[in-house]
């Protein structure tokens, strides 16, 4: 073989193992993107912290109260504070609510263990108390005094809505007392610019089908009818889309 066909030879060698490996990178870039694109049949899984973050998300809102939150004489579950999350759970909504209610509890009482309450902020606190410092013939200024101290400390600790629950008392507290005790609740939602639910007890207080034996704590049916109320409150104000929407911001609320 002559030295100008060797040369030839070997150049033609040289090509095919070139186009060889070219081949063989090609195919395998193929193989990586395969592996790497999910398809329509293997969607991507979303990672266990991505979920555990979602989750992390949801909005909590803290009730505080006494035993009209608490759900006295009933089970846990019946609590309005309970059938409250149930129902919004049920339209879609994801959440989660702590009942803080204590049998007895004063606005006074609040305030001693607020700081333990507020050790993990909730998005949305439900200030629900102020029937024991009534029925106890507290001062109405003192009752004043506690609520606006509760609602500045959950500002300060990092709640971002305070939401007051309005409460009333019979009419043989005195006409005069009762009408300023109702007075202190419009007083301190304007005064301090949170939003107000009139009356936690609207359509139940005073309603014997609604109410255990004693008179003054509702029942099961009666619990169902405040976990209504606050719901239709909110939707009325146009609040519960802003606390379930994350939008929430730590400004003054203005009244619609």
């Amino acid at each position: 073989m002559t030295s100008q066909a060797i040369t030839l030879w070997l150049c033609a060698i040289i090509s095919l193992s070139a186009c060889a490996q070219g081949s063989s990178t090609e195919r395998a870039s193929e193989r990586s993107a395969a592996v790497k694109t999910p398809t329509a049949e293997a969607p991507a899984v979303e990672p266990q912290a991505s979920r555990a973050q979602s989750q992390r998300k949801a909005p909590r809102w803290l009730f505080v109260g006494d035993s009209l939150t608490a759900g006295f004489g009933l089970s846990p579950e019946e609590s309005y504070v309970a059938v409250l999350e149930r129902s919004l759970k049920a339209k879609g909504h994801v959440l989660s609510l702590r009942n803080a209610g204590v049998s007895g509890d004063t606005s006074a009482g609040v305030k001693r263990r607020l700081p333990w309450l507020l050790k993990r902020p909730p998005e949305v606190m439900f200030l629900c108390i102020g029937a024991n410092d009534g029925m106890r013939g507290q001062p109405t200024e003192a009752l004043a005094q506690n609520l606006k101290d509760i609602v500045s400390s959950a500002r300060e600790a990092g709640v971002k809505r305070v939401i007051l629950m309005g409460m009333r008392l019979p009419p043989n507290y005195g006409e005069a007392y009762v009408k300023r005790f109702e007075a202190v609740y419009p007083a301190v939602a304007h005064e301090l610019g949170v939003p107000l639910m009139p009356f936690l007890l609207e359509g139940v207080g005073g309603e014997p089908s609604l109410n255990l034996s004693d008179g003054i704590h509702p029942n099961k049916a009666g619990h169902e009818r405040v976990a209504s109320g606050v719901e239709r409150f909110l939707t009325e104000q146009r609040l519960l889309a802003e606390l379930l929407g994350g939008t929430l911001e730590s400004s003054a609320y203005e009244p619609r």
